[in-house]
């Protein structure tokens, strides 16, 4: 990943990564955008990198946030949920072990902390 960031002849503003997401900051124009997609790419035969930009829906949405900027160019958020998103865990009454129960209870709590 470093080493397909020195080589890239166009590099973003921002680049950050979370496990398997990435979000960057690009201020060189779509077509050069492109040509760094394609550079990444090209890095390993197993890792295909995809592209959402804000051009398509004036936001973009990054681990559970929805970012965009608004008319005076400020950055606004708000939290994002996929549209298949359910609302649903798991019944306490279910057959699932207590630990799995305990562990999203812990999990969603430090969600909300994280979103706060």
């Amino acid at each position: 990943e470093s080493q397909l960031l020195q080589t890239s002849p166009y590099k973003p503003l921002v680049y950050k990564r979370y496990i398997d997401d990435i979000i960057i900051v690009w201020i060189h124009g779509s077509e050069k955008l492109r040509i760094f997609i394609k550079h990444f790419n090209a890095g390993h035969a197993k890792l295909k990198f995809t592209t959402e930009t804000s051009e398509q829906n004036g936001r973009i949405s990054y681990m559970d946030v929805a970012i965009c900027i608004d008319a005076d160019g400020n950055m606004q958020h708000k939290l994002f949920q996929k549209p298949c998103h359910s609302g649903l865990l798991i019944d306490f009454h279910s057959a699932v072990p207590m630990h799995v129960k305990r562990a999203v209870v812990k999990s969603q709590f430090l969600r909300a902390q994280r979103l706060s």
